[in-house]
């Protein structure tokens, strides 16, 4: 194994990559011994009543987050959109074919108020409004469904429905039902967790129907739901209790809560590794966590065949123990650009080198850099790449001030500000942390970062006009660089 000079040195004794011959793997053993026979066709099957927005954009966004990480495999999502009350669900179950393995039911909303439309002045509603609510209604349509999932041999995920504050000031009686739905034994707790973030515009009009923001949020809490709580949908087989205990892992590092992380991650590096994929997520937590000897070990075991494009960190991490490979493996750009960087990198910390060399090797690493700032110039893991070309630099410079200026624009849910803290703090040495972080930002590929000028921004749009956000974000723009999405948001919410 290959290892760069200089800068590289010092990560090779603070992560244990170092040179060794081929180690000994068992992991095509585990794959033939832990087969398992998985039903196909399977499948969740998410119903509500027009709150959650575009059906097919959700489910299509839960599918690809649980199949990624392995958390949920070989399993179809589907939408239906329920009316209340709703036909014999009997019939809709059985009629979506194959197996079912669990039935979200999501129950709430303004769809179970007949009439009622705060958006619309009073009057304008054609329909008569009915704001009584039928606590037998709500009983008997959870029973229907529970009978019906039962049937099919399907567990049923009861579900409170998410509402803006909007909502619940408007129309209080849907707290009613949402106080129903968690006495018919809830499941999730949807409500609950978009109280929580009330201060974000994740609604369209303030009320019941998620947008885009919402929709990602909806996708990340379920997620965390299933991977944080066992019994919820119990994993199918060994295969997908090892991704739920990688999980766990990974979202206690991002969590910033070091004592969890050591534990789940301690939990998640027992036994072998089920498949190429699980291997590059222990692989990645066992840099953090495991003797540098058995860190070595389980990247050099990882498949070296072109054609295994492995989960995000696969690529970095195999550079970072002097594996070269072809960077347009990744199945994330920004995984290859941030690739491509590390391997200038080692030619401008090559002490063995000339000085002319190693700066323009520097040169070379720092368009790099700028390749992976473009692509995401707000990711931890872009500041922990400038702070250790910074540090190269002569006279070295110190970017933490900045770098932690711009993370704490983020929403504190999508990125601890101890954790970063933390990375920034630890030098060159924070390389070591890269592919835990890449593995676990998977589960949040293709969503828009967000924070508070943002939701700031959406807010005064709503309530004043246009004009007043565009406003709001070039002041926020003037002091700090902004995410180039929230221009775009922005503009597409006030069409």
């Amino acid at each position: 194994m290959r290892l760069y000079a200089g800068l590289l040195v010092v990560l090779a004794v603070a992560t244990g990559l170092v040179p060794a011959g081929p180690a000994p793997s068992r992991l095509g053993e585990a794959l033939a011994g832990d087969a398992v026979v998985v039903p196909k066709g399977s499948a969740i099957l998410l119903v509500d009543s027009g709150g959650l927005g575009p059906g097919a954009t959700l489910v299509a966004s839960l599918e690809r987050v649980f199949e990624s990480t392995g958390v949920i495999t070989d399993t179809r999502w589907m939408h239906h959109r329920a009316f209340v009350p709703s036909p014999d669900p009997t019939v809709l179950l059985r009629a979506a074919g194959g197996r079912l393995r669990a039935v979200v039911l999501v129950v709430g909303g303004l769809d179970w108020f007949p009439g009622v439309d705060p958006v619309r002045p009073s009057g304008s509603v054609a329909q008569r409004i009915q704001r009584d609510l039928d606590p037998a209604l709500v009983v008997e349509e959870i029973a229907r469904w529970r009978l019906a999932a039962d049937r099919v041999g399907a567990s049923l995920l009861l579900a409170t429905a998410p509402l803006g504050v909007g909502a619940r000031i408007e129309v209080p009686e849907t707290l009613e039902l949402e106080e129903l739905v968690r006495a018919a034994g809830c499941a999730l707790d949807l409500a609950g967790s978009f109280r929580a973030r009330e201060d974000r515009e994740e609604f369209v009009d303030g009320f019941d129907t998620l947008n885009d923001l919402g929709r990602q949020a909806l996708v990340r809490h379920v997620y965390d739901e299933v991977v944080a709580r066992p019994g919820l949908l119990p994993a199918r087989d060994p295969a997908e209790e090892a991704a739920r205990r990688e999980a766990r892992a990974l979202n206690a590092l991002l969590a910033g809560d070091h004592e969890a992380f050591q534990t789940a991650a301690q939990a998640a590096l027992r036994g072998e590794a089920a498949s190429p994929e699980h291997a590059v997520r222990r692989a990645a937590l066992s840099l953090l966590v495991e003797s540098p000897a058995r860190a070595a070990e389980r990247w050099a075991a990882l498949p070296a065949t072109p054609d295994f494009v492995g989960p995000t960190g696969h690529l970095f991490g195999r550079w970072l123990a002097g594996h070269e490979e072809d960077v347009d493996l990744a199945r994330d750009p920004f995984e290859s650009a941030l690739t491509r960087w590390l391997g200038a990198l080692g030619l401008a910390a090559d002490v063995q080198r000339s000085d002319e060399d190693r700066a323009a090797a520097l040169l070379v690493a720092r368009a790099r850099l700028d390749e992976v700032s473009v692509l995401a110039p707000h990711r931890l893991e872009t500041w922990i790449a400038r702070q250790v070309v910074a540090g190269l630099e002569q006279p070295p410079r110190r970017v933490r001030g900045e770098a932690l200026a711009d993370l704490s624009s983020l929403d504190r849910d999508l990125l601890s500000m101890d954790l970063a803290q933390r990375l920034l703090d630890e030098g060159p040495t924070a390389l070591r942390w890269l592919p835990a972080l890449l593995a676990a930002s998977g589960p949040r590929q293709g969503m828009t970062p967000t924070g508070p000028g943002l939701h700031d921004a959406l807010r005064r749009a709503r309530l004043i006009g246009p004009g007043a956000g565009l406003r709001r974000l070039r002041m926020q723009g003037e002091s700090s660089t902004l995410p180039a999405e929230w221009s775009r948001l922005l503009a597409e919410s006030v069409r």
